[in-house]
């Protein structure tokens, strides 16, 4: 793609002074975080949805390769403490 993810010298925004033109090649990202789950006690998630997406003469193609199963995409984080014991 060539651009660095979240490229700020080339924001795609409605004051944007560059134009979208045949074949340039995107990847398009949605974020969500802080999201709260009810069913764990308050604890929060994140959800993000990425797409590459090449610009052509009648419309757009999405590159990425379907749905992708959440076994695949999916990963945990976990806070864990960790105690250490200095002895000297």
């Amino acid at each position: 793609m060539g651009l660095e993810f979240r490229d700020s010298a080339y924001p795609l925004t409605a004051k944007g002074v560059r134009a979208v033109k045949a074949d340039m090649v995107f990847s398009l990202t949605l974020g969500f975080n802080g999201i709260p789950d009810a069913k764990k006690g308050g604890q929060t998630y994140a959800v993000s949805l990425v797409d590459t997406v090449q610009v052509g003469k009648d419309g757009a193609k999405v590159l990425s390769e379907g749905m992708k199963g959440k076994d695949e995409v999916m990963f945990f984080m976990e806070v864990r403490l960790l105690s250490l014991s200095l002895s000297s």
